[in-house]
């Protein structure tokens, strides 16, 4: 299976990108990992996520969240709108770096 993946910064991606411009994020298919970066309870990626679906038909395979958080803190609304999307979601504090690099071997 081939998954492309996109590393987004989650603040940036809520105050910067407009809506219409969100489908860029996916490139030229769905079947991509969405990778948010400085996550801090992950509400606001899961927002972006779920907005984005009015501009676009696509969702990503997968969402990770990447930052200071752990299970236990990450918002309880990102983890309704994960369920509600059918989109699984990861939590983890591993180095971006090692991330990508298993991502690409996947891309392969």
């Amino acid at each position: 299976m081939q998954i492309l993946h996109t590393l987004i910064d989650s603040m940036k991606v809520i105050l910067e990108i407009p809506v219409h411009e969100y489908m860029l994020l996916y490139g030229n298919t769905p079947e991509r990992a969405l990778i948010f970066r400085f996550v801090e309870s992950g509400r606001s990626p899961l927002i972006a996520v779920k907005i984005g679906r009015f501009s676009t038909d696509m969702k990503p395979s997968i969402v990770v969240l990447h930052g200071n958080l752990d299970a236990a803190n990450v918002d309880p609304l990102a983890i309704k709108i994960a369920e509600s999307e059918k989109i699984p979601l990861i939590i983890t504090k591993k180095p971006i770096e090692e991330i990508t690099a298993e991502l690409k071997k996947l891309e392969a």
